[in-house]
């Protein structure tokens, strides 16, 4: 991997600066040094090993364009009076004592430069596919967690993905979108919807302050791939499970393959890999197998909720790059339950409720609502333990977890119980109404009548 640190060393007559400047084998460093502008005319050079003995590696007295020397390049920039030295294709060796000067009557002006190289990646090609999405790794050392990172392509003009005092998340610009972990020193770049036109070189510049800035380049190699299908949509019922089947690319047998949740903006939320064939792995409620044979993946995911509404199917190669090729798409329905019942009762008589819940809502709390007008729950009833009655008032409940099913009745039932909501609520409080049920009740006149007669008879024995 191709990274270059860029520093910015403050050249002032008779005073000489100092800096320790890192940088990778396989990539570059490039220095900036300014001066004062009376010496805009003057000769520029940089040179290797100690001030006495100092061998130059490019001098020249051009202004204002790029002058090469072998791996070495210079820019003097008359009109911000700051020349700038590039090394390419570091080698570990390249390390030692350099400076950067100004050539003048008497004693030059130089900077020294103290340079380290580690050992680090070549430049790399990451394959991507038409029409999928591509995260590309880039590993880095820098303690500033407020970075400018701009994406380039020598043909097209540069653009800044992200701009934020937060690190840690995705920030996205067109197709684009970068993840910066400064704590962890890891850049993602993630790019989506590939096409044919997006192969080239590209260069990750990292503005860490207005004098300090490294980048990165890789080439883009992206090709049309017919094996497998873009997208899939699948069906699965809340609490139930579903099975994915995702086709892969011959050239990516022997790769890691994954299983990413979306959400949000994130792609790969959460992940689970396989790195064997023909054997399943199971982690949480996702199993997954890879046919290598087949060049198949297999998997299931069980418990479905409507969160587990997108997946990604991918292969990550060896260097931590993630190709998606097949988006999952689940639509999660309530089949499970009915959205309304309807039951009748005689008035002052008793009547059975019996409603279904989703199996991803077993462990929260059941309620039976009753309805006034516009408030849907105006007065209401809970149970938060299973197989054990509880009473209160006129209404009894039950709630069988095995089962899925919330039982209870309802006595001494008037024109006023025509209405009530089964519902689940979650652990912060949220409820969520299931199933509307409809009480027709019926012999409200004659059970009227009844109450007059017997008010007016127990009237008359009194007096």
């Amino acid at each position: 991997m191709k990274i270059i640190w860029t520093f910015t060393l403050l050249m002032i007559p008779g005073v000489v600066s100092s800096m320790s400047v890192t940088g990778y084998s396989g990539g570059g460093v490039t220095i900036k040094c300014k001066y004062d502008k009376e010496y805009t005319n003057y000769i520029k050079y940089f040179c290797k090993g100690q001030w006495s003995e100092c061998k130059d590696q490019i001098k020249t007295d051009i202004k204002d364009k790029w002058v090469q020397s072998g791996r070495f390049s210079l820019y003097d920039d008359t009109r911000s009076a700051v020349f700038t030295v590039t090394i390419r294709d570091l080698r570990e060796e390249d390390s030692g004592t350099y400076h950067c000067g100004t050539e003048r009557f008497g004693n030059d002006l130089y900077t020294k430069v103290k340079l380290k190289v580690l050992s680090g990646q070549q430049n790399m090609t990451v394959s991507g596919y038409s029409g999928r999405n591509v995260i590309i790794n880039f590993k880095y050392e820098m303690k500033n967690t407020n970075p400018v990172i701009d994406v380039c392509k020598p043909a097209d003009q540069c653009f800044t993905v992200i701009n934020t005092n937060r690190t840690a998340e995705w920030k996205h610009d067109r197709r684009f979108s970068v993840y910066n972990d400064g704590s962890a020193g890891l850049l993602l770049l993630f790019i989506r919807d590939l096409n044919e036109n997006d192969s080239g070189e590209y260069k990750i510049i990292v503005k860490v302050s207005e004098d300090y800035s490294f980048f990165s380049e890789f080439n883009l190699d992206i090709k049309k791939e017919d094996c497998c299908v873009k997208s899939i949509s699948l069906s699965a019922s809340a609490g139930g499970s579903v099975n994915i089947s995702c086709k892969y690319p011959q050239s990516h047998i022997r790769d890691v393959k994954f299983l990413c949740w979306r959400s949000g903006a994130d792609l790969c939320a959460k992940e689970m890999s396989v790195n064997e064939s023909r054997r399943w792995r199971d982690e949480g409620k996702i199993r997954l197998y890879d046919d290598r044979e087949q060049q198949l993946l297999t998997g299931s995911i069980s418990h479905v909720t409507e969160e587990d509404s997108e997946y990604w199917c991918g292969v990550q190669s060896d260097q931590g790059h993630k190709i998606f090729i097949t988006r999952v798409l689940i639509n999660v329905t309530e089949d499970c339950c009915v959205k309304s019942i309807s039951l009748s009762a005689s008035a002052g008589g008793s009547v059975n409720i019996s409603c279904k819940y989703p199996q991803s809502h077993i462990h929260d709390v059941k309620f039976l609502c009753w309805r006034s007008g516009a408030d849907l729950c105006a007065k209401e009833m809970s149970v938060n333990e299973s197989r054990r009655w509880r009473d209160e008032g006129k209404i009894r409940l039950y709630d069988d977890r095995e089962q899925q099913l919330l039982t209870g009745s309802i006595s001494h039932v008037t024109e006023e119980d025509s209405e009530y909501w089964c519902g689940v609520q979650s652990d912060q409080g949220h409820k969520i109404f299931i199933t509307r049920v409809l009480i027709n009740v019926t012999g409200t006149d004659d059970f009227l009548s009844d109450v007059s007669l017997a008010s007016c008879c127990l009237n008359v024995e009194t007096e």
